[in-house]
């Protein structure tokens, strides 16, 4: 079997993951997509294969902090396209219904990089190993800016809490 051909065994093998077939449908989809069968061994060869690679991939990124927080950039800057790409839609469409997806996915986006952004302290904490709120602030800052000068420093202040009685009057 060429390498081609068992990258896309593979791939198909992880499509019917992702869509939770069963064994059996699993076998259909990926001989519907082929056009001929595949023998239920060559099936569970490649499901341990893309099991144990998975496994090998997060032990590396475990002993590299460097690729863990390249992978966490990415995922962020990965969001960003998404929405430029929305953005693009919506102006060039008169569908309101497409206008009203892309509203949807939008806000999942906004969503999903506010979680993202609400955990950048923590992941600094747990690559970096600091315990500092500023160097945590500072570093990270600086990882994601691609800023060389680690001297540079943001402010980091607490946030201004008020009591109930202050926000309603």
């Amino acid at each position: 079997m060429t390498t081609r051909k068992a990258e896309y065994i593979r791939q198909l093998v992880i499509e019917s993951e992702v869509q939770r077939l069963s064994t059996r449908e699993a076998l259909a989809y990926i001989q519907g997509k082929l056009g001929r069968p595949l023998a239920e061994d060559t099936y569970f060869y490649h499901k341990r294969g893309i099991k144990k690679s998975g496994t090998g991939r997060l032990a590396a990124m475990m002993k590299s902090r460097d690729a863990f927080l390249q992978q966490y950039f990415e995922r962020i800057d990965e969001c960003k396209k998404y929405q430029q790409e929305l953005w693009r839609l919506m102006r060039l469409t008169d569908n309101d219904f497409l206008k009203k997806s892309c509203i949807t996915e939008l806000r999942e986006i906004t969503v999903i990089l506010t979680q993202l952004y609400d955990l950048m302290p923590q992941m600094a904490t747990v690559s970096l190993g600091f315990n500092d709120v500023k160097q945590i602030a500072t570093t990270t800052m600086n990882l994601y800016t691609g800023k060389e000068n680690q001297n540079e420093s943001i402010s980091v202040s607490k946030p201004h809490q008020e009591s109930a009685e202050g926000v309603f009057r």
